[in-house]
This record gives structure tokens, C-alpha cells and sequence, in this order.
């Protein structure tokens, strides 16, 4: 893996490699690929709890190499003409934790309960390789993604190019979590690090920042972990259908708050702008699709790209 991500890099960096896969005429975008979850819900810990076990289970299911994203999952794609910014670039990419079994060790071993919500995993990069083999077997399936695709300005997509670049260089893909935020070099969540790059270039509204994330706000009775070292919180209390368990904390209570954007949310998004434009066309966007999957375009070659710094908090 260390290898493969430093010949990544030197192709991001622009140092005239090809992407991995053939280069070929498009105009210079951004994509983000939305994968569902199994139906993760947010509504209480409970059940929060529940669907993440049944989540899992999925997963260990699965069939003929069809993965599963217990949680849901974001991946993204940047494809960048020649031009006088830099040279023709193509590559995908996406955070994951770098272990299957360290979140089941933190939630059934460690008991932090609720503090997996805000624990620092160990994590790593998809590569173009293994996006692209997750999308076709997704179009096999004929669901469980969707994807948005920004037309973007030539330089707006050599700034995406610098800040993968630099990414990895900075080794911030060793770390994969929620509340991780990228451009302060915490490392990411997968869904984080796909909404970065639409910061990177200039994209990122209110209202996208609003529908994408949620806000949660974890009762310190049943977060262990840093946050609260002495509080042992077996799985088993997570699943209890109990009073504890059956709504998140009021401001007033203990509590630590997380905010954080959710895979489902996005993909929701999509299908929502896609329906709507099928019924009440507006123009705003294009409709596309791989297979049955269902796809938006925006064209943003309208908006400047950013001169702001890439990394914030330094």
C-alpha cells in the first residue's frame, strides 16, 4: 500500500505519469460516487445500535466479493485536462479504515460505546483501481449508489490535483474518523474527504453544508473512550430498548456533541435533485446515469477558483 500511494502521489503531483487508468478527452471535473448503507439509523442510540449491528452483519455476509459499506460511503473522482495549468491528470480515490476488525475491538473489547463516534481509527486510500471495481460491481447490482458530477475550471482542478497531492505527502490518510476534518490535517471520514474537495474548489453552499450532515449530540453516560476515560459502556446497554437509550442528550445534560456529513444524506440529495428535475425540469442541472445508477451534473465553470490557502488551522 505504501507503495502503491507513493507512485500516486508522484502522478498527482503532476510529474508527467499517466493516470492509472488510460487517459482520455473530458472536460475537467469532479465527481463524487454515493454508496447507501443497508439503512443505518440516526434517530436514537438504540437505533443507532441496532441497524449498525444488522449493518455488519451484511457485511460479513457478502456475496462473491460485493462489498458492503456498513455505514454508507463516499469515493471521488478527478479528471483534469491539459492546459496551462498542469498537465492531464485522472485519478479516484477514497478513505477507509485501514482494519476490518479495530471498530469491532473499540465498541466490544474497549467498551467506548458511543465513543466510536468520536475515536481516531487507523485508515487508508482507496486507489483508481479499486474505485473503479466497487462502481462496475455497483452496476451489476443495479443500486446502491448514485453520483454527482461539477464541471469545474482548469484551475480549480489543478488545486484539487495539489491537494490530494499533499494529502498524501502529509500522511493525513493514516487516519480515518468521523469527526476528523481533512483541511486541518486530522485525516477524514470518507464522506468528509469527498466534500473537502468540493471546498478545495469553491463549490461547497450552505444549504449543501445543511442537507448533507448531521449534528449529534452523544449523552456522556454512554460515551467512553478519551472523552470520558472511566465510563465502560458495553455494546449490549447500546442495545437496549431503554429510557437511556431511546433519544440522544438535551444541551443541558452531559453530553459531547459531533457534527459530521452522512453518505446517506448525499445519496438521498441526489436522488431527491435527480426526481425533481424528472418532474419539474428546471434546467439548473444535467441528468446522467451508469447503467440503472443515477447521476447529476452541475456546470460550475462559472465559479472562480479559490486563492485561499488549502489547509486551515496551521
Amino acid at each position: 500500500m505504501r507503495e502503491k500511494l507513493l507512485i500516486l502521489a508522484m502522478i498527482v503531483a503532476g510529474f508527467g505519469i499517466s493516470a492509472a487508468r488510460p487517459s482520455v478527452a473530458h472536460a475537467d471535473e469532479l465527481t463524487l460516487f454515493n454508496y447507501v448503507s443497508p439503512g443505518l439509523d440516526w434517530s436514537t442510540p438504540h437505533r443507532l445500535g441496532k441497524t449498525l449491528l444488522e449493518a455488519y452483519s451484511a457485511y460479513v455476509r457478502e456475496v462473491k466479493g460485493v462489498r458492503v459499506h456498513p455505514i454508507g460511503h463516499v469515493a471521488l473522482e478527478v479528471k483534469c485536462d491539459t492546459s496551462e495549468f498542469g498537465p492531464a491528470t485522472q485519478f479516484a480515490s477514497a478513505m477507509e479504515p485501514s482494519s476490518n476488525t479495530e471498530a469491532a475491538r473499540v465498541l466490544m473489547v474497549d467498551q467506548q460505546g458511543l465513543g466510536i463516534l468520536f475515536y481516531d481509527l487507523k485508515g487508508e486510500l482507496d486507489d483508481t483501481d479499486y474505485v473503479g471495481k466497487t462502481n462496475e460491481k455497483h452496476v451489476k447490482m443495479g443500486g446502491g449508489m448514485n453520483f454527482v458530477t461539477f464541471k469545474i475550471r482548469p484551475s480549480s482542478c489543478q488545486r484539487l490535483v495539489q491537494y490530494y497531492g499533499e494529502f498524501i505527502a502529509r500522511g493525513y490518510g493514516a487516519h480515518y474518523g468521523l469527526q476528523n476534518r481533512p483541511r486541518y490535517g486530522e485525516g477524514a471520514g470518507c464522506s468528509a474527504f469527498g466534500v473537502s474537495f468540493i471546498d478545495i474548489a469553491g463549490l461547497l453552499t450552505d444549504e449543501w453544508q445543511a442537507k448533507w450532515s448531521r449534528t449529534i449530540v452523544a449523552p456522556s453516560a454512554l460515551t467512553g473512550g478519551q472523552l470520558n476515560p472511566d465510563n465502560k459502556v458495553p455494546f449490549k446497554e447500546i442495545l437496549k430498548d431503554v429510557d437511556a437509550t431511546r433519544r440522544w442528550a438535551y444541551d443541558w445534560e452531559p453530553h459531547h456533541t459531533i457534527h459530521f456529513y452522512d453518505p446517506d444524506l448525499i445519496y438521498a440529495w441526489v436522488n431527491d435533485v435527480y426526481d425533481r428535475e424528472v418532474h419539474q425540469p428546471t434546467g439548473s442541472v444535467q441528468l446522467t446515469g451508469m447503467g440503472d445508477l443515477h447521476g447529476i451534473i452541475y456546470d460550475r465553470t462559472d465559479v472562480e477558483t479559490p486563492t485561499g490557502p488549502l489547509w486551515l488551522g496551521n
